[in-house]
């Protein structure tokens, strides 16, 4: 072999070693073959991050706009229009004397306040009785201008009556359209005929008629009374500690009609365990009811004094406005949601944390090491984190009893707050060494370790939080552990 090579090699190799250990920090060797260095690791505790956007994924648990956190519980409240539509019963009783040979009754619709325009009937039946009360015979024709036929043709009946004779006529109006005048108040035309003297005797008599499509103008109609309820799951674990102070009731139009708009007079009622928590009567004015619009009642904090597990909705709809061709389907669809903004007053908190399993490789060679704790706080309260670790998982569980190393106890920082809500991040660190019975654990793994955060409350004070609020807890462990060659050349 070529000396001049392995020597060449010898001078490679000790440079480079040279090179590593001045870039690492590491201590020259003390004697020819025996070369060692410390090298630096960072190993994470478990980082934790409490943010309330988390609470969104909840069922329960939505975010506005402005990403408001709220609790919310639904109900919906939902009736036909169709049945409430309907006019009659229409009645009226018309002479022609002998010198006339037509006469002419306008009829008022008797206590109904709407104007019907134009509509046809889904179920009505109509009853004429023609009397002759003259001695000689005479031919009649009974004509109602306001209703006609699918065809298009006005309702003409005739008929030949002798002297002192009477006819009966029963028609289904099923199909036929009702016109009428866009007056106050409406009225039904009805007009006799005859030319052979006679004096004739008409009665006219509906019963209630109900439509299938109808278009006119409603004035206060009253809906028949809205029942619904429903079950509601419970806000997220820990809201138990929260207690809202500002609470809505929000009442949706989810379906209505054209060109109307409703006041709803409605009793929202929350439960639990079949048992009524509270309630309260809503009363919203101007809902439109052809588009998704919607009325907020405030002040409503007592109701969620307690979280139910039911809520309930009962109630009048009084519709008014321009309508055209509702069809007998067609129903009007209110959703009454109780909402619960996180604006709350708190109740000491204790949140234990998840136990983090570390399991580094084995560092017998370990020297020495640091913990450095950073916590970063957006919610509007402070607190208290701290760090715990054992070789049981059992022993850092919460309230285990068990003696076990707290690494660090640091006070969760308060941010500056202003009307509740936190106004910018507020930091704080802390780094201390760790003690020879902590080292040990790092040198023999694997060991246990728990985050734990405390809110001790907010006093009766109202704070505001919004889903980007958070606090986080960064646990990080910097170990310096010692290489050696042993010798080796």
């Amino acid at each position: 072999m070529d000396n001049g090579n392995v020597r060449g090699r010898r001078r490679l190799w000790c440079g480079w070693l040279l090179l590593m250990s001045l870039a690492a920090g590491c201590t020259l060797p003390q004697a020819p073959g025996d070369l060692s260095w410390d090298v630096h690791l960072s190993l994470p505790l478990g980082v934790r991050t409490y943010s309330l956007n988390d609470l969104v994924d909840d069922t329960t648990v939505f975010r506005s706009e402005d990403s408001l956190v709220y609790y919310a519980a639904f109900t919906d409240l939902e009736v036909p229009l169709g049945d409430s539509l309907t006019v009659g019963p229409i009645e009226d009783a018309l002479i022609k004397p002998p010198w006339m040979t037509d006469t002419t009754s306008l009829r008022p619709l008797v206590g109904y306040r709407h104007r019907l325009l134009n509509a046809t009937v889904a179920h009505g039946t109509l009853w004429l009785t023609v009397e002759n009360v003259s001695d000689a015979a005479d031919t009649v024709r009974t004509t109602l201008p306001n209703m006609v036929s699918a065809q298009g043709d006005t309702m003409v009946i005739v008929e030949y009556l002798p002297g002192h004779a009477r006819t009966d006529t029963v028609l289904d109006l099923t199909g036929y359209v009702i016109r009428l005048p866009n007056t106050t108040p409406q009225t039904v035309e009805t007009r006799l005929h005859s030319a052979g003297g006679a004096e004739i005797h008409a009665y006219v008599a509906t019963d209630r008629i109900s439509f299938r499509y109808y278009s006119g103008v409603l004035d206060n109609l009253e809906m028949e009374a809205l029942e619904g309820g429903q079950a509601v799951k419970h806000p997220p674990e820990g809201w138990e500690s929260v207690h809202p102070t500002l609470v809505e009731a929000h009442v949706h139009v989810i379906r209505g009609v054209s060109g109307a708009v409703a006041d709803a007079d409605l009793n929202f009622a929350t439960w639990q365990d079949g048992q009524m928590l509270d309630s309260v009567n809503l009363i919203a004015h101007g809902l439109h009811l052809d588009r998704d619009t919607s009325a907020v009642i405030p002040g409503l904090a007592h109701l969620m004094a307690v979280y139910p597990d039911s809520v309930s909705s009962t109630g009048r709809v009084t519709l008014s406005g321009t309508v055209h061709d509702v069809q007998p389907d067609d129903t009007i669809r209110l959703e009454v949601e109780g909402r619960a903004y996180l604006a709350f007053t708190l109740d000491p908190v204790h949140s234990p944390g998840d136990v983090q399993r570390i399991d580094n490789d084995d560092l017998k060679d370990l020297q020495s090491g640091t913990v450095r704790i950073r916590i970063w706080n957006r919610l509007p309260v402070s607190g208290r984190a701290f760090l715990v670790m054992a070789r049981d998982s059992a022993s850092v569980l919460d309230n285990s009893g068990a003696d076990v190393d707290t690494v660090a106890d640091l006070v969760i920082p308060t941010p500056v707050v202003v009307n509740g809500r936190a106004q910018s991040e507020a930091y704080a660190e802390l780094t201390i060494a760790l003690s020879d019975s902590l080292l040990e654990l790092f040198k023999n793994p694997p060991f246990f370790a728990r985050t734990d955060l405390t809110l001790p409350g907010s006093n009766g004070d109202t704070l505001l939080a919004h889903a980007a609020d958070y606090v986080k807890v960064q646990p990080i462990a910097t170990l310096t552990y010692r290489v050696d060659t042993g010798g080796d050349e």
